[in-house]
C-alpha cells in the first residue's frame, strides 16, 4: 500500500480517534486560564552540572481515565510526551550568563499551552519517513510528532494501548535520553495494524551554555526508508514583553526581520550559516539566544552507523507558521516580520536512505548567547567580555594617580571592567592542571596584581570552573578590539570589545608623525584650528598642519586652503602631529546622531573618508546612492561601475597601506582616515550603528574543513 499523508488515515493500530474526545484536564482551569499559569504534569528535568541551564520534558505515564465497573474493565492512557523546554539555571549569577545577574529562570525555548490529556510544551521534532510532494498540499508519506501522536490514541484497557516508548526518558547527569518507536508500515487489509516500526533515540544534553539535540533514527524495519528531520524550537526571552521576536543576526552582519529560509532560494542567496544569535534588547542586551549549526559533533555519528551532517536548511518565522503539528515542509513568507512577533525557528534535514537495521544521527543545539563559545569534546570553553564599553564624564575613581576627563567602563560601570572564561568539563575524565591565558591587544591593560595566565586547577567531570581577569582601557582608540583566550587542550578563542570614541584624538605611533584621519564629532564652530587648538597654529612649517587630497584636480591642499579649513564628520584628511601630542577636542564637540543616517558626497577619484560616528561600523553596511538617484548595496555599486567596494587604511607604524581583502571583513573606525575610489558622483550613506553596534555575532568554534579542501594566502605588493 503505497504511503499517505497522516490526515488521509483514520486509525493507525487504534491511534487516531474518530471522536472528538473531552480534555481530561491535569492543569485545572486550563481552558479558562492562560496558559503561561500552568505546570506541566509529571515532567522530568534536569539542571546543568554547574547551574547554567535546566531542561523541563515531558514525561510518558500511565495513568487512569475510568475506573473498572462489573461490566468493563479499567482505562488508561499514557500520557503525551517527547517534547522540552530550556530554561536559563535559576540560581544567581551563574544562571544564563554566569559574568551578571538578572537573566536567571528565563524560559528561552518552548512555552506551555493546553493540550488533550494536559498542557504542553511547544517545541517539537517532526520525523518524516518516506515523505514526497506529488502536488500542492498533497504530502505523501508518514509525518510524526511523538508528542501529537500520542496525544491521538484513543484511551482504553490497558492491553488495546500502543506503548510508543520503548525506553522511558531516564534523567542523567546532565542529560535526558529515552528511545520511542513510530509505525513505518501497515497491514494491506487492515489499516489498523502496524507492521513496521522505527526508533529514535533522543538525547538531550545540557552542554556549556547551550542545549544538545540529538536524534539517533534507527531502522527496524525490513524494508530500505528515506528518513527526514525538521526540529522546531519556539524561542523566547522569559518574559510577556514585546521582546518575544527580535531581529536574526548572523555572523557576516546580515540582519534577519522577516520570515526567512536559509541557504537563500533565489540566485546569489544567502548559505547556510554556522550559527546566529538574537537579543532580547540590541542597545541594551540581558537575555540572548543563539542556534549553533556548525559544530565539530554534527559531522560526528557518535553511537549510529553514520551522521546526517550539517541540516540541509534552517528558517525563522512567526511560530504560528513555522511551528504546525507534523509540519515538516514550509515556505516562508518575507513579507512576514518577526520582530514582536511570536518566532521559531527551524532546523530541517532532508530524507537520508537508511537500510534496515542501519541508524543515522542528527544534531543541532539551541542555548544562551552571550559567550563566545567551544563546545567541541572533552570541555566547553566560554568565553565572555562586554559588548561595547562606555563613555563616562570625569576622573576615574580606579586611577587616583591620574587626572581624567573622561574614561571607559563596561555597561555596568566597572573600571577596571571583567572578562572571564568559563570550561564545562562533560568529559569522561577530571582535567588536570587546567589554564586559561589572554593576550591583550595595544590599548587594554591589565589591572594592577593581575597575570595574563590563569590556573583553575583540576577541573573534575561534570564540574564547571572559571578564571576572572580585570581590564582596564588606558589609551585605546575607538574601534573593534580582540581578545584572545587559550584554554586547556589547546583550544583558542576570539572575543571583541567595541570601544567607542571619545573627545581625545591620542596619536599612533608613527615613523613620521603623520596619520590619516577623520572626526567623528560635530562643532558649532567647525574651523579646524579651533577643533585642534591643541596643537596651536596648523600653518605649513610648524610641528602640526592638515593637508587633503583634491580628487578633482588630482593634487594634495595644504592648510589654510578652503578644502582643509572645515572639519566634518565623514571627510579624511592627512595630520601632521611632530609633537605627538594628544588632542583634546573642545567643549562644544557632539557626537554624531546615532539615531539616523549620515550622508557624505564624494566626486569620481580617490576619495579621503571616515566613518561619521562615534563606534565602528561595517563597509558592507553602508549605502550607496549613485548619481540618478538609485541606491544600492556596496557590492551592487561595484557591479553598477559606481566605486570600487574597499577602502584602504594608513599603516602609520609600517608607514604602508592596509586593507580587507573581503568585504565582509571591512570595518572603518573613528577617527580613522580612508581611502576609497569612486568612478562616479556618489553619495555614501552610513547607517544609524546604534540599532546593532553591540550585538555582533561572536566566532563559535565550527566544524573542520574536509581535508580534501585547501587554501594559500597570498599577497601582491608593488615596488613602490
Amino acid at each position: 500500500m503505497a504511503p499517505q499523508t497522516r490526515s488521509d488515515r483514520d486509525e493507525v493500530g487504534g491511534l487516531l480517534p474518530r471522536r472528538m474526545l473531552l480534555l481530561w484536564v491535569v492543569c485545572l482551569g486550563v481552558l479558562a486560564t492562560p496558559p503561561a499559569l500552568c505546570q506541566i504534569e509529571h515532567s522530568v528535568s534536569v539542571t546543568h552540572p554547574g547551574g547554567l541551564t535546566r531542561l523541563v520534558m515531558e514525561y510518558p505515564e500511565l495513568i487512569l481515565t475510568a475506573d473498572a465497573t462489573t461490566t468493563a474493565p479499567a482505562e488508561y492512557i499514557y500520557r503525551p510526551a517527547g517534547r522540552y523546554q530550556l530554561w536559563t539555571g535559576p540560581t544567581g549569577p551563574i544562571g544564563g550568563d554566569p559574568t551578571r545577574v538578572g537573566d536567571e529562570d528565563r524560559n528561552i525555548a518552548s512555552v506551555i499551552q493546553g493540550g488533550t490529556w494536559a498542557a504542553q510544551l511547544s517545541s517539537r521534532t517532526t520525523i518524516a519517513i518516506d515523505p514526497e510532494i506529488v502536488a500542492d498540499d498533497d504530502n505523501l508519506g508518514y509525518f510524526y510528532d511523538i508528542h501529537d501522536l500520542m496525544a491521538q490514541q484513543d484511551d482504553g484497557p490497558l492491553g488495546t494501548l500502543t506503548n510508543f516508548w520503548t525506553a522511558n526518558p531516564s534523567v542523567g547527569t546532565r542529560d535526558i535520553v529515552g528511545t520511542y518507536r513510530l509505525p513505518a508500515g501497515f497491514d494491506e487489509d487492515d489499516d489498523d495494524i502496524v507492521t513496521a516500526w522505527i526508533e529514535v533515540r533522543q538525547a538531550l544534553t545540557l552542554i556549556g551554555d547551550t542545549l544538545q539535540v540529538e536524534n539517533i533514527v534507527y531502522n527496524t524495519s525490513g524494508t530500505r526508508h528515506r528518513i527526514g528531520m525538521r526540529v522546531v524550537f519556539d524561542g523566547t526571552f522569559g518574559t510577556a514583553s514585546i521582546w518575544d521576536g527580535q531581529a536574526i543576526i548572523l555572523p557576516d552582519g546580515s540582519i534577519i526581520t522577516t520570515e526567512t529560509e536559509l541557504p537563500g532560494r533565489t540566485a546569489g542567496g544567502q548559505l547556510l550559516p554556522d550559527t546566529w544569535v538574537t537579543y532580547d534588547d540590541p542597545m541594551n542586551p540581558n537575555v540572548a539566544i543563539r542556534g549553533v549549526i556548525n559544530a565539530a559533533d554534527v559531522l560526528d555519528a557518535g553511537a549510529a552507523g553514520f551522521s546526517a551532517g550539517l541540516p540541509d536548511s534552517v528558517a525563522w518565522g512567526q511560530m504560528r507558521n513555522i511551528g504546525l503539528t507534523n509540519q515538516y515542509y514550509y515556505t516562508p513568507n518575507q513579507q512576514t516580520p518577526l520582530t514582536n512577533e511570536d518566532w521559531g525557528y527551524a532546523v530541517k534535514w532532508e530524507p537520508v536512505e537508511l537500510s534496515p537495521g542501519h541508524s543515522c544521527r542528527f544534531v543541532t543545539y539551541f542555548g544562551v548567547g552571550n559567550s563566545t563559545p567551544d563546545y567541541e569534546r572533552p570541555y566547553a570553553l566560554m568565553t565572555y567580555a562586554p559588548f561595547s564599553l562606555l563613555q563616562q564624564q570625569g576622573d576615574d575613581p580606579s586611577t587616583p594617580d591620574v587626572v581624567e576627563d573622561y574614561y571607559l567602563t563596561d555597561p555596568q560601570g566597572n573600571s577596571p571592567f571583567p572578562i572571564a572564561a568559563y570550561m564545562d568539563n562533560f568529559g569522561s575524565e577530571p582535567m588536570l592542571d587546567a589554564s586559561v591565558r589572554i593576550r591583550l591587544p595595544m590599548g587594554l591593560e591589565l589591572a594592577p596584581g593581575e597575570s595574563l595566565t590563569k590556573s583553575v586547577g583540576v577541573i573534575k567531570r561534570n564540574e564547571l570552573r572559571w578564571a576572572t581577569w580585570l581590564l582596564r582601557a588606558t589609551a585605546a582608540r575607538p574601534g573593534r578590539y580582540v581578545i584572545k583566550f587559550t584554554g586547556p587542550r589547546g583550544k583558542v578563542l576570539e572575543r571583541s570589545i567595541n570601544i567607542p570614541a571619545l573627545p581625545i584624538l591620542n596619536p599612533l605611533e608613527s615613523l613620521r608623525g603623520l596619520e590619516m584621519v577623520s572626526i567623528p564629532f560635530e562643532f558649532n564652530n567647525t574651523d579646524a584650528e579651533w577643533v585642534f587648538q591643541d596643537l596651536g597654529s596648523l600653518q605649513p612649517g610648524g610641528n602640526a598642519t592638515i593637508v587633503r587630497w583634491d580628487p578633482g584636480t588630482g593634487e594634495y591642499r595644504w592648510f589654510p586652503h578652503p578644502s582643509t579649513t572645515t572639519i566634518e564628520p565623514g571627510i579624511g584628511f592627512w595630520l601632521l602631529n611632530l609633537t605627538r601630542e594628544a588632542v583634546k577636542l573642545p567643549p562644544d564637540a557632539t557626537p554624531v546622531d546615532a539615531q539616523r543616517a549620515h550622508s557624505v558626497r564624494i566626486p569620481p577619484g580617490w576619495n579621503q573618508i571616515g566613518n561619521p560616528f562615534a563606534t565602528a561600523i561595517r563597509l558592507d553596511q553602508v549605502r550607496v546612492i549613485g548619481p540618478a538617484g538609485g541606491e544600492w548595496s556596496m557590492l551592487e555599486a561595484y557591479n553598477r561601475l559606481l566605486l570600487v567596494p574597499t577602502v584602504f587604511e594608513y599603516n602609520a607604524a609600517a608607514n604602508d597601506y592596509d586593507w580587507a581583502v573581503n568585504l565582509s571583513d571591512a570595518q572603518m573606525d573613528p577617527y580613522k582616515g580612508y581611502w576609497i575610489l569612486c568612478y562616479e558622483d556618489v553619495t555614501l550613506q552610513f547607517p544609524p550603528p546604534s540599532l546593532f553596534s553591540p550585538a555582533a555575532v561572536e566566532d563559535v568554534a565550527v566544524a573542520a574543513a574536509d581535508d580534501d579542501d585547501w587554501a594559500v594566502e597570498l599577497t601582491v605588493r608593488s615596488g613602490r
